[in-house]
């Protein structure tokens, strides 16, 4: 037999602590990117959802998917990395924070808040890790 009030205990206790990580991560994020956009959307746009495709040159693929060492996961991180460089030298701010979706589909949830320092001496070998160590722990949460 399941006790289910222990199980309700455990599971308030659990979503306290992943409520309180969040709560502490995105609390150094005091400002916004600054960034215009160009051209003001309605309330629709914004929850509509659209994919995007973008065309690659093979060669700059190859070479990124090199960076990654053919795996999906650091594909992503380093995708994310050199985002997260552009958004450094657009908005010349440190702490870059970019939504990223769930791991799984079926969990219908929020973007994860992928936060992370950068400053203009880091080698992008070290973002890369930072960024993946961030992805982890976000996604552990």
């Amino acid at each position: 037999m399941i006790d289910t009030t222990s199980d309700i205990v455990i599971f308030d206790t659990k979503l306290k602590a992943e409520r309180d990580y969040w709560l502490k991560r995105v609390a150094s994020v005091t400002t916004t990117s600054g960034l215009l956009p160009d051209y003001q959307r309605n309330g629709s746009e914004l929850r509509e959802k659209a994919i995007v495709e973008i065309v690659v040159p093979r060669e700059l693929s190859l070479k990124v998917s090199a960076l990654a060492g053919g795996s999906p996961f650091l594909l992503y991180t380093t995708l994310m990395a050199a985002l997260k460089v552009c958004l450094y030298k657009y908005t010349n701010h440190d702490l870059i924070t970019v939504g990223s979706p769930p791991l799984q589909e079926l969990v219908k949830t929020n973007a994860l808040a992928i936060l992370d320092r950068l400053d203009s001496e880091m080698l992008f070998q070290e973002l890369l890790m930072k960024v993946r160590e961030s992805l982890l722990e976000a996604y552990a949460h």
